[in-house]
């Protein structure tokens, strides 16, 4: 499930976990079996490959939080076309705190 790229996002990932806790036995893992009863389409994607490295290797946690804020203001402002207001506002980001953020982590328009 690391490796999904949870194209529907979170809203994936939420209806997912309520359907496997929905069915998963008291006290029996969650395990690939379960997966592939309630979200088989978690076991045929496609690795997200920006995921592994983070997960795995031996990122500090700063830079792991750098890669994740980057990636996330990357998708919202494609999401939304490259408008930055509207990217801005979807992440609930005053215009100054946005722009901050943008320059530190190195994305130009």
């Amino acid at each position: 499930m690391l490796f999904y790229s949870w194209p529907g996002n979170v809203r994936e990932l939420a209806r997912v976990c309520s359907v496997m806790i929905a069915y998963a036995k008291p006290g029996a893992p969650l395990d690939q079996e379960l997966i592939a009863r309630c979200a088989p389409d978690v076991l045929k994607g496609e690795p997200n490959a920006k995921a592994g490295p983070v997960l795995w290797d031996d990122v500090p946690l700063r830079d792991a939080l750098r890669a994740f804020e980057r990636e996330l203001i990357l998708a919202r402002l494609e999401r939304h076309n490259w408008n930055v207001r509207l990217a801005r506002e979807s992440l609930r980001l005053p215009k100054t705190t946005f722009h901050r953020y943008v320059a530190g982590l190195g994305i130009t328009f």
